[in-house]
């Protein structure tokens, strides 16, 4: 259902009383927090997310405390943050379905690829790719060699998840020479690297 500004009627106690709502990035992770003083009748908070500030979609629900008078903390981390900067802001909906939304707030995370190595290299048969990722990058990513004239010669399709990954490609049927091996469908660039098939 469509979120609605709450107005609040004179002499009605605001649904929660938000001291602050920051937000920043470590390792990859984009960290939110904020500081509520007191709440009525508070349900739930709701997280949203964007890339541009107008459209916004739903990534967390944290459950309220219904009416409380003591200062509470909340956090909530996105995995996933957009490369560069994503847009959060926070709803709060009541028991009764109202709900009031906060102004949003940017968090920058910059994603970047620590490298990877591929080995052996030159390589016979089986080529060898370690990558170690800050981020989850996707379940249809396509790890390509591509010739010197840059067309495909051979693609795999891949998952490459955060953390360390190992990837084992297949390259004997292609014929000795220079190649590169490039990602494809990922959620942020990874370099290219050369290797020489025997």
């Amino acid at each position: 259902s469509p979120f609605a500004l709450g107005s609040s009627n004179s002499g009605n106690a605001l649904p929660i009383d938000l001291i602050s709502f920051t937000g920043e990035c470590e390792n990859g992770r984009a960290q939110l927090e904020f500081v509520v003083a007191s709440q009525v009748n508070n349900d739930y908070f709701t997280i949203e997310r964007s890339v541009d500030a107008y459209k916004w979609n739903e990534v967390g629900i944290i459950a309220g405390e219904g009416s409380a008078s003591t200062q509470m903390t909340y956090n909530w981390t996105d995995d996933n943050p957009f490369n560069g900067v994503s847009y959060y802001r926070l709803a709060q909906t009541d028991y009764d379905g109202t709900s009031e939304i906060f102004d949003p707030i940017a968090v920058t995370c910059e994603s970047s690829i620590t490298g990877y190595s591929v080995y052996p290299n030159p390589a016979n048969e089986v080529l060898n790719i370690d990558v170690e990722l800050t981020s989850y990058q996707g379940d249809d990513v396509v790890v390509e060699i591509m010739d010197i004239n840059g067309r495909i010669v051979q693609s795999q399709s891949t998952e490459l998840d955060r953390g360390f990954n190992h990837l084992e490609v297949d390259i004997t049927e292609i014929p000795s020479g220079v190649y590169m091996i490039n990602f494809s469908g990922t959620k942020d660039y990874i370099k290219e690297s050369r290797i020489v098939k025997q």
